[in-house]
């Protein structure tokens, strides 16, 4: 979606709120999720790779509304730990 859209203003808007984000975390700036961003910063998380885990986060919890949000988060969280730092 974010490939075929990604002149979108939105999406534009929306990369860049998210590099930022990132940025300022590692200019030592107190940003919530600060140590998080830091260590995403590190293994070259962009700013469009955050948007596609948020898209598909949001997706998902969409399309499988009777979940519970708590279940739903430490499962995927677990997921996400899995992978190598590298691809994600």
């Amino acid at each position: 979606m974010i490939e075929l859209n990604i002149g979108h203003k939105g999406i534009q808007a929306a990369i860049n709120w998210f590099e930022e984000w990132i940025s300022s975390s590692t200019l030592g700036k107190a940003v919530t999720g600060g140590n998080s961003l830091r260590r995403l910063n590190d293994h070259g998380v962009t700013g469009r790779k955050c948007l596609e885990a948020v898209m598909s986060l949001w997706l998902l919890a969409y399309r499988r509304p009777g979940k519970s949000p708590s279940t739903f988060v430490a499962r995927v969280g677990f997921e996400l730990h899995t992978i190598p730092p590298c691809v994600y």
